[in-house]
């Protein structure tokens, strides 16, 4: 492998190294920025805590129901796993 002076070291998804000329990099590559990130992070917390306040709401709907012998139709156990709980974990 041959590296001009300037050239970025770059390692690959699956490990491989490779040089990467610095304008290429530059064209290709954002600086990253701990900030931005912390941000979408916790922009996605808040996406995902009103989608699981959501689900809460129509299962409790769904709680409420009941068939023509007074049985609850839906087991509040199996919606939450269902709906909820793939979210927490």
């Amino acid at each position: 492998m041959s590296i001009e002076d300037g050239s970025y070291i770059i390692e690959g998804v699956r490990g491989e190294i490779y040089a990467c000329k610095q304008d290429i990099f530059e064209e290709t590559y954002e600086e990253y920025d701990e900030n931005e990130v912390e941000l979408q992070k916790i922009s996605i917390r808040m996406y995902e805590k009103s989608i699981i306040e959501e689900r809460m709401k129509k299962i409790e709907e769904l709680c409420s129901l009941v068939d023509s012998n007074g049985e609850k139709v839906f087991d509040r156990e199996w919606l939450e796993e269902k709906y909820i709980n793939k979210y927490i974990k």
